[in-house]
């Protein structure tokens, strides 16, 4: 491919941005930890010579690892990961880059191979959704996760959290001797949103029981009772503060039982409303009984998020598709699902995807968590019998991503976090919601030279 093609598919695809973004306020949503954009009162209005050459530099010089994406994915290479971030840096040419679209359009058309084209459209369109959806949270910050062993507190399984009100939250442990959960103590920072200290209190409990792999936990307020998830018995059970179990439990449809679900991967998530006393909870991975489906690019796994009345009777189901996985999939142990939710109130759902790899022999292990807000209303409700294989794209949850963030092992850093707990953290003076992440160390598991760590992680949306 020459040059001049080159140039004319950066302008056709900066073009495509602008025209989209001009007509609107919305804000972009970048892959590291702000989003922001030139407000778009702006584009546009610098028109003489200087400024415009100057500004088609920028522009290209932007874009240009969006075209090289494209094309690496046309010949199989890692998919465009940042498109957002990387055009909008450069993106303030407005009327300049619509000329510019025309005139690159033919072009652009005779010399990109068909594969490509498609390929690039699905970027394109993926993008502007991600605009669109940009405005709400266009200030998120993503503070450094600290270590909970700074504060003195014991290396765990810790998977699930909730807000209990004032500076308590509870967390459950998967490898916890029985079913039940431990107070955490935060003080955070009311201006910045960090952790400044923080103490855990002893197990809560039944003083006899079994293990019951508690991967979740949601607070009642107007019941002051706490619901826990249970992945090795597929149920999700009502305790009281004091730690004992009161009887009642939602009514899980059989379509969730162990029988189907994937190995290591049932009921991981739980919601909850408390305006309208109804849950929320999927599995970890697909159903058996669900098969992986065409997202448009690539084969992703298609997933079901069960609601619950106020009764604890199932009630609809919302179809979501998980993104295309980003890590190798043939090392030592692979995992992508969805480990957490958190119910943001007027039909607003958070969703964390979690995506973990571990080669042989640990080194170069990475997780990529992403975290999406989805409005549940906007689509129809579906059945346990609806086929999901059989739905249109659009039948599916329509979501924006909030965040993402990678952690591993590697030489430049090892700070490998298994991030599996997510719940509202307070509001800030200034209005903002924090969200708080927990991962799960496996009990501080590694050696004399690296250990995994427990980390508490902040989000300031």
């Amino acid at each position: 491919m020459n040059s001049r093609t080159l140039v004319l598919l950066i302008s056709i695809l900066t073009c495509t941005y602008t025209t989209t973004h001009a007509t609107g306020t919305t804000k972009p949503a970048r892959a590291d930890t702000t989003y922001s954009s030139t407000p778009a009162g702006t584009l546009g209005s610098q028109t003489a010579d200087s400024t415009r050459q100057s500004t088609l530099k920028t522009v290209a010089k932007a874009a240009a690892p969006v075209v090289i994406g494209v094309l690496e994915t046309a010949t199989g290479a890692n998919p465009i990961i940042g498109i957002a971030s990387q055009v909008v840096k450069g993106a303030t040419m407005g009327q300049q880059a619509s000329q510019l679209g025309k005139q690159a359009a033919e072009a652009y058309k005779t010399y990109a191979p068909p594969r490509v084209q498609q390929q690039a459209t699905s970027q394109i369109d993926e993008l502007k959704t991600q605009l669109a959806g940009g405005s709400y949270y266009r200030q998120t910050k993503l503070l450094p996760a600290q270590d909970l062993n700074k504060w003195h507190i014991p290396g765990g399984n810790y998977s699930g959290i909730t807000p209990l009100g004032g500076d308590s939250f509870a967390i459950v442990d998967d490898k916890s001797p029985r079913g039940g959960f431990y107070i955490l103590h935060l003080q955070i920072d009311s201006v910045t949103g960090e952790v400044i200290s923080a103490r855990r209190s002893d197990f809560i409990g039944p003083s006899e029981g079994r293990p019951e792999d508690n991967e979740d936990i949601v607070f009642v307020p107007s019941r002051q009772t706490l619901f826990l998830t249970s992945e090795n018995a597929s149920t999700v059970e009502e305790y009281t503060l004091d730690g004992q179990k009161t009887g009642r439990r939602l009514h899980i449809p059989s379509q969730f039982g162990i029988a189907n679900l994937q190995d290591n991967s049932g009921l991981e998530a739980l919601a909850y409303d408390d305006s309208t006393g109804r849950f929320w909870t999927t599995s970890e991975c697909r159903l058996k009984s669900d098969s992986r489906v065409w997202d448009g690019h690539d084969s992703v796994q298609a997933m079901r998020i069960q609601a619950f009345d106020s009764t604890l009777a199932a009630a609809e189901q919302y179809p979501y598709l998980l993104s295309a996985p980003q890590l190798r999939t043939d090392g030592l142990y692979y995992t992508h699902g969805i480990p957490a939710m958190t119910y943001l109130g007027d039909g607003q759902m958070l969703i964390m995807e979690r995506e973990l790899a571990v080669p042989k022999g640990y080194f170069g292990a990475k997780t990529c968590i992403r975290i999406f807000v989805t409005q549940l209303d906007s689509i129809r409700a579906i059945t346990g019998d609806t086929r999901l294989e059989a739905l249109p794209r659009q039948a599916f949850l329509n979501r924006h991503e909030v965040a993402r963030f990678t952690t591993g092992i590697n030489l430049a850093r090892i700070n490998f976090g298994n991030f599996e707990g997510m719940c509202l953290g307070p509001k800030l003076q200034d209005g903002h919601q924090t969200i708080l992440l927990l991962s799960d160390s496996q009990n501080n598991a590694g050696n004399s030279l690296a250990r995994l760590k427990d980390y508490i992680k902040v989000i300031v949306l």
